[in-house]
């Protein structure tokens, strides 16, 4: 620099006091305009990338599994053009899957399935040999499934007939328990078929009388018991039919009996009797009189699956429970109708007659052979002898599973058939199955090798275990829950393909439409008219779902829309053996299915119902019969109250109506759906691609608003005394097992005469949600902000004197800490001390504002500075949830990853706490090492994490200033971002400043009156702007009101009508407005506020929020083609209000600040005030929302919050915008320097008058 020399200077009357010499103007950076123009660019990218990845990650549903397949980008058709197949249009697809199956494969893969014995647990050969086949016709990804189970099997067995005389004991008759081996049947005569026994039967020998109860049914005891016939301590005689096994077991059971005998009355078969002159299989169409019907004797209404694990996996080493709560404690035997013959004869004469009780006990079909079906009990001297040892094991079993990936990962179909069975048979039950299940696969091979991929994920399944009590099903739907409950579209389960001519389907209403088309598409097998389909010779009739078989787990525990379907035995039919050794290979080729058409039938229908869930865009689901359905079961259960106790009433009338409004809502959203249906057929133009992505949008909303219906009845603490069971409007029947009952809560609290326990069970019938979720979640949000207000103040005051680096800091460690503690909360109160602990450690939002303050003290600048907080925070608001919904519960909902982590298992919201614990490391590392201190009194104190940091990156800023320097017109080297504008010339002498004690400010020197009005505007405006997000989505959510010739209207005061907005599109609502809130934050706020003033700004704002407040209802009043526009309008009214009004109080409050020594106790005053209004404004605004609701008025909360907002103005006049708060700790620092530069000038002044005076 050049020096002044004062005996140079020519003095003259412009000679100038003093000369200050102004280092010459540096060479601008060559591309510094190029550089300018490029963060703008590039920013502005940013900002728009930004968007682009946040809107399908917030306005879609986040059940789906990939965000990237919602992406703008990404192409909408995956399969080019819906609704046609990748490859192979979907009308070929039909036609591969007509022509392909073949009877010769069909009956090739019963034969091998029907050639021994395969019960479940002991067919591991059967389960490879599927897996092999499954993976020649196409399906590589097929593994084996495994599972350990406890279950039994037969080891030794007696029923015999005994008279007692004296002390001795004749034995009268004993039973065989063994069927006949006949020549004709080879499976009749393998030397390791399966011995007569029931699954789940309790081991014991009992002797004593019995009794004749009919089918067993928990009616047919009470008869009994009302007739006073003694059935404790004797044995039951039981036909099959009318109910499940197991039940007849548990109701004799409960009433104290010691056995149960079950044998098959000739009265099932209809017509085809010997009686009626037909001959018993093998020489005609009839009951083998030795025929035995094996099956599991557990509680299925009660429990189905591994009894050990009721709602869990059967995994090895899992917990296991006390098995007798779903299966008996007392010995069952099944018997043929032959060998029960001299046992029911022996009650002839003893007892009443069954015909004495009414018709349900009349018609037993043995009344040629002897038997006069007296109830007994038996003589005294005439008891029976039941002996049945049983091993209990727990052993693998082995379902086989095998997928194909679709386009759509995340929405899957499932097909499943059983591969065990209680003989060595099966031809029918479950084999039939089996063999249209292997032709299913091969039809969908065909047509994979034909280029085709399927739109949506496809599972096959094999089931083992599936006799004894569905345990391969259920063990896998456990094990895959919270996989199926976002994913699976539906369950297409098929058990017995084949036992006769009849058409008998049953399924969830979602899927009535399904079946009425593709039974319009197979021709029958058995026309009377050529050319007739399955529908046309069908009935029509589809039964609701009960249990029985695989479909129960996903359909009565997951919430999954289930069908299930086969051709059962007509009217005049050969009887079907079921479960007996009978149902073989034999008797299938001769009397079943003679040219194996039905088992092909079948498959064609199977496949074509696959292929209409797996490729319609729109998933084929149809609300509309379910909302039918839900009203015709209604009208057959009323007539259940009539029978409640004198006194007692059942008011149907709030379920009469949600079922109405369920109905309307269901007709609407299906017109919608086929609406997308149409435009998917309509050729869109390429340069329209938006529409395209719109339309795609609308599917997967669509598609997942189908998937939801079925979800929705789900009632997770689960049905009274059987709470594995969660559908509130299918359940087997409590005391039937096979058929469906619904309504199930409903109707048993009825049943019982329990009318208050219905009224709970009718609160989630109309999907009301749990109060209880809502209150303690809104009680730890509670806390936290109270919390948070408590210690704000403290943390700023102590960052006052401390500094604000270590305040922020020690911030961010307590929250990481306490956030991972709150992730790993096993109870409410661990939650509760957890969010209690984030709030009182957390004092960084005041300080952070401080720091702002003091980094950017020129006005100018301030507007750009103060934006950028609020927008961060936004994209923290929309990536926050999306972030912790997508790592919640990762064991559950990605089990491939997760799935082996018991820690994860024991704490399921412990990863996305562990995972932003990363995040914190990094921002505490970061400012550690690279975060200067702000405060004036502490910014020159020796930082070790500075110097650290600064150590580390010295190698590339040494670089950096080597390569950026350039020479001043002296030829001296400076650096451009560090050379000074005005040359300073300091003494030699000069030494670091020292920082001296501060002064604690009092009270009045923080809060001046222009501090105290900024705090109060900024209060209301942030707690009522809370307030109105709030209360808006339930304003846009609720109903819609008639308002004409409506009594309870009166315009234009008194309406209570709403939107009726669903939560999605609301969600997509304020998605769209945070980005726009983000985008005008960063793009507009700061030249607005730069031209037209922060105080100017902020009172506009102010004044308009009550005007937006005011005007909200009267939306609901509009027209209905301004309806969603006024909405709109009014959100970003309200959006740019507050996008205006937080960060200019901000900076007026930080402008008003008498020095920066009190910006810290100052802001986290302001945080206080914040977090109590945020607490206060929401709960006041949304108790008067629901008083004038009900009041019949819907202004009354939102003009309330009008003129609350109003009082915001009032400061906001008196508010006046000031320089700034003052530097004068910082200038006090630099006094000695300013002292010695006064005394130079002094000296300066002393010479230049001493030279005017020797002039003159």
């Amino acid at each position: 620099m050049r020096e002044m020399r004062e005996k140079d200077m020519p003095y003259s009357e412009t000679t100038p006091l003093l000369e200050v010499h102004v280092a010459p103007r540096r060479q601008r950076y060559p591309h510094h305009v190029l550089r300018h123009t490029c963060t703008i660019v590039l920013g502005s990218l940013l900002v728009v990338a930004t968007i682009l990845f946040m809107i399908p990650g917030a306005i879609l549903p986040r059940e789906h599994g990939s965000i990237w397949s919602y992406a703008p980008w990404a192409n909408p058709y995956p399969h080019k053009a819906w609704p046609q197949g990748f490859g192979l249009p979907y009308d070929q697809l039909q036609q591969v899957l007509l022509n392909t199956p073949s009877a010769a494969k069909a009956r090739e893969w019963s034969e091998y399935y029907t050639a021994g014995p395969h019960l479940g647990g002991k067919n591991l050969s059967q389960a490879l040999w599927t897996l092999k086949k499954w993976k020649e016709f196409g399906i590589e990804d097929t593994s084996l499934a495994s599972y350990d189970i406890y279950l039994n099997y037969p080891q030794e067995h007696r029923l015999a007939l005994l008279k007692k005389s004296g002390e001795n004991t004749e034995v009268t008759f004993e039973a065989t328990l063994e069927e006949d081996v006949l020549e004709e049947d080879p499976t009749s005569s393998l030397p390791d078929r399966v011995p007569a026994f029931h699954g789940y039967s309790a081991s014991g020998n009992v002797t004593a009388q019995y009794v004749y109860a009919n089918f067993g049914s928990y009616q047919d005891f009470e008869d009994l018991v009302n007739a006073n016939v003694t059935l404790k301590g004797n044995i039951a005689i039981v036909k099959y039919g009318g109910l499940f096994r197991g039940l007849k077991v548990k109701r004799a059971q409960e009433l104290g009996m010691v056995g149960v005998i079950i044998y098959s009355d000739p009265q099932e078969d209809g017509e085809i009797t010997e009686e009626n002159g037909y001959e018993a299989y093998p020489n005609g169409p009839a009951r083998n009189p030795s025929a035995i019907q094996r099956g599991s004797t557990q509680f299925l209404s009660i429990l189905p699956g591994d009894p050990t694990t009721p709602g869990y996996a059967s995994k090895p080493g899992c917990e296991r429970q006390d098995p007798y709560n779903s299966i008996p404690a007392i010995p069952s035997l099944p018997i043929s109708y032959k060998e029960v013959l001299p046992i029911l004869k022996a009650l002839n004469g003893h007892g009443p007659k069954a015909s004495e009780f009414g018709e349900w006990w009349q018609g037993g079909g043995l009344s040629h052979k002897g038997v006069e079906y007296n109830i007994g009990p038996s003589p005294k001297d005439v008891v029976i002898n039941l002996y049945n040892q049983q091993e209990y094991v727990t052993t693998p079993l082995w379902d086989v599973i095998g997928v194909v990936k679709g386009h759509i990962a995340d929405e899957v179909i499932v097909l499943g058939n059983h591969r065990d069975a209680w003989i060595a048979g099966g031809a029918g039950d479950p084999n039939s199955g089996s063999a249209a299940l292997n032709e299913v696969i091969r039809s969908f091979g065909e047509a994979m090798k034909a280029g085709w991929k399927p739109l949506r994920t496809i599972v096959f399944a094999s089931w083992d275990g599936e006799e004894y009590g569905l345990l391969g099903s259920t063990e896998w739907v456990e094990e895959n829950l919270p996989w199926l409950s976002k994913a699976n579209v539906a369950y297409l389960n098929v058990d017995v393909a084949t036992a006769g001519t009849s058409f008998e389907p049953r399924a969830a209403p979602l899927l009535n439409q399904v079946i009425y088309e593709v039974t319009g598409l197979v021709q029958s097998p058995n026309q009377t008219v050529p050319g007739q389909t399955v529908r046309d010779v069908w009935s029509g009739q589809i039964a609701t779902m009960g249990s029985g078989s695989d479909f129960t787990a996903f359909q009565d525990f997951a919430g999954v829309a289930s069908l299930d379907f086969g051709f059962g035995r007509g009217a005049n039919d050969p009887v079907y053996h079921y479960h007996s050794n009978y149902d073989s290979f034999a008797w299938m080729e001769k009397y079943g299915d003679k040219n194996w058409e039905y088992h092909i039938t079948t498959t064609k229908l199977w496949a074509l119902a696959a292929a209409r869930l797996i490729e319609t865009p729109v998933i084929s689901f149809n609300a509309t019969d379910y909302a039918l359905g839900l009203g015709s079961y209604l009208t057959k259960i009323k007539p259940t109250a009539d029978r409640l106790p004198e006194g007692h009433h059942f008011d149907f009338s709030g379920l009469d109506l949600s079922i109405v409004e369920f109905l309307e809502a269901a007709k609407t959203f299906d017109a919608w759906s086929a609406d997308l249906n149409t435009k998917l057929g309509e050729k869109i133009p390429w340069y329209h691609w938006w529409k395209k992505v719109r339309l795609l949008f609308q599917v997967r909303i669509a598609n997942d608003k189908y998937k939801g219906i079925e979800r929705a009845f789900l009632y997770q603490p689960g049905l009274d005394g059987r709470d594995w069971f969660k559908h509130v409007v299918f359940a087997p029947g409590i005391w039937t097992g096979y058929s469906g009952a619904t309504y199930p809560g409903l109707v048993e609290s009825l049943e019982a005469g329990d009318v208050e326990n219905a009224k709970p069970e009718l609160i989630e019938y109309v999907g009301v949600p749990k109060p209880e979720v809502a209150k303690w979640s809104g009680i730890a949000s509670a806390v936290a902000s109270v919390s948070q207000a408590t210690m704000a103040v403290p943390w700023g005051t102590l960052s006052d004197y401390v500094g604000r680096k270590p305040i922020i800091i020690s911030g961010q460690i307590f929250t990481m800490l306490f956030s991972i503690v709150l992730g790993m909360s096993s109870n409410l109160s661990m939650v509760l001390a957890s969010r209690i602990l984030i709030g009182l450690m957390n004092g960084n939002v005041g300080i952070i504002r401080t720091m702002v303050a003091e980094i950017v003290p020129e006005r100018e600048l301030q507007p750009r500075a103060f934006s950028i907080m609020p927008m961060v925070w936004t994209i923290g608001s929309i990536f926050g949830p999306a972030f912790g919904g997508a790592l919640a519960r990762p064991a559950e909902k990605h089990p491939n990853l997760f799935g082996g982590s018991e820690f994860l298992k024991k704490y399921p919201f412990a990863l996305p706490n562990l995972v932003s614990a990363c995040f914190f490391i990094v921002g505490i590392t970061t400012g550690v090492l690279f975060l200067r201190e702000t405060l004036s009194t502490k910014r020159d104190r020796y930082d070790p994490g500075l110097v650290l940091g600064q150590a580390l990156i010295s190698p590339c800023t040494s670089s950096r200033k080597h390569h950026s320097t350039f020479k001043d017109e002296d030829g001296e080297d400076e650096d451009e971002e560090q050379a000074p504008l005005l040359s300073e010339n300091r003494p030699a002498s000069s030494k670091k400043r020292e920082s001296k004690p501060v002064v604690r400010p009092s009270w009045s020197h923080i809060f001046t009156p222009q501090s105290i009005l900024v705090l109060i505007s900024y209060t209301l405006v942030s707690g009522l702007g809370m307030a109105f997000d709030s209360i808006f989505p339930v304003f846009l959510h609720w109903p819609v009101q008639e308002l004409e010739n409506n009594p309870e209207v009166n315009l234009p005061f008194k309406f209570t009508s709403g939107f009726g907005i669903d939560a999605q599109t609301i969600g997509l609502f304020y998605t769209i407005s945070g980005i726009a809130g983000m985008i005008t934050q960063f793009l507009f706020f700061p030249p607005i506020v730069r031209r037209f003033g922060v105080l100017r700004c902020f009172r506009v704002s102010a004044i308009a929020m009550p005007i937006v407040f005011f005007l909200t209802p009267l939306t609901a009043l509009a027209p209905e083609p301004l309806r969603i526009p006024s909405v709109l309008l009014i959100l970003f009214a309200k959006l740019g209000c507050i996008v205006f009004a937080i960060p200019c109080s901000t900076i007026l409050l930080t402008n008003s600040a008498s020095s920066v020594t009190v910006l810290g106790t100052l802001n986290g005053v302001a945080t206080s005030v914040s977090a109590l209004g945020r607490a206060a404004g929401p709960a006041l605004i949304g108790t008067v929302f629901s008083w004038g609701v009900q009041k019949g008025y819907m202004l009354i909360p939102w003009w309330l919050l009008s003129l609350l907002t109003l009082t915001s103005v009032i400061p906001a006049i008196w508010i006046v915008e000031q320089d700034g708060p003052s530097r004068e700790v910082e200038d006090e620092s630099e006094e000695d320097e300013e002292v010695q530069n006064e005394n130079t000038s002094a000296s300066t002044y002393g010479a230049v008058d001493v030279s005017r005076d020797s002039r003159r």
